[in-house]
């Protein structure tokens, strides 16, 4: 066989097979670019669909935590409704603009009514006298008060005076290193100890 021959039917054969391998190869790129492009809207679709869900999520959620937190109030309410009666009279705070206005006080034995008679200054110091009833049959010779006032200062006074029964008793002492204006209020707490009966 001619070599000429030979070579150009080589050629052409060669150009034969190539070429359908072009054409695969041009449709596979394409199929790669569909198969992307349907990837990247399908990705699109489910991130959209996600937010969506989150959002959903956060609102049921946000919803929830409303709900709870309401619940809590409510309980830490019915707390303190519960526990008012037993504590409420443990103390009382005195206002020194509201003279003479009673409050009960619970000590730890008997009742008392007590109100702010008078604040007087006194040097660098307050005078404080009290108005306490005693409603019982009791008389209290003597007793401590614990008095917290201005900044959180606070103080036991030991008392002697005696607390006669059925009658209004004034009691004073003094506040130490203390202005007018740095009062603002007075919390009392008085624990008795000698009790004396007719």
């Amino acid at each position: 066989m001619n070599p000429k021959f030979l070579m150009t039917f080589i050629f052409a054969g060669a150009m034969l097979v190539s070429l359908p391998g072009c054409k695969q190869y041009v449709e596979t790129v394409a199929d790669l670019k569909k198969s992307l492009t349907d990837y990247q809207q399908t990705s699109t679709n489910e991130l959209s669909e996600y937010k969506k869900s989150l959002a959903a999520m956060q609102e049921v959620f946000g919803q929830e935590i409303v709900a709870l937190n309401k619940k809590i109030a409510d309980l830490q309410s019915k707390i303190a409704a519960n526990e008012l009666p037993k504590n409420s009279y443990n103390s009382v705070v005195l206002d020194p603009k509201l003279l003479k206005v009673y409050q009960r006080l619970d000590a730890n034995l008997g009742t008392f009514l007590i109100s702010l008679e008078s604040v007087v200054v006194d040097k660098n110091d307050l005078k404080v006298t009290l108005n306490i009833g005693n409603p019982s049959a009791m008389a209290f010779h003597g007793f401590k008060l614990n008095a917290t006032w201005g900044a959180r200062l606070q103080k036991e006074f030991s008392l002697t005076e005696v607390l006669k029964p059925g009658t209004w008793n004034k009691v004073s002492f003094i506040l130490p290193k203390t202005k007018l204006n740095e009062l603002e209020r007075l919390e009392l707490v008085i624990v008795t100890d000698r009790v004396h009966l007719k």
